[in-house]
């Protein structure tokens, strides 16, 4: 899966969750983590990089 198909999967998933909270979780991580990778740049976040920042919220929004 290229980077456009995952981000298109993500966007996709997103647009099936109802739960605010969780929406609110995985959104601070996000932005969390794009400032922590800012300090690092021109890195960019991988592909299981994105995907452990959303199971860590989900598994926080349990």
């Amino acid at each position: 899966m290229n980077t456009l198909e995952l981000k298109l999967s993500l966007i996709e998933q997103l647009t099936h969750i109802n739960d605010e909270q969780l929406l609110h979780k995985i959104k601070n991580l996000i932005c969390q983590h794009t400032t922590h990778k800012a300090e690092r740049l021109p890195a960019q976040m991988t592909v299981e990089e994105l995907k452990e920042v959303l199971k860590k919220s989900i598994e926080e929004s349990k």
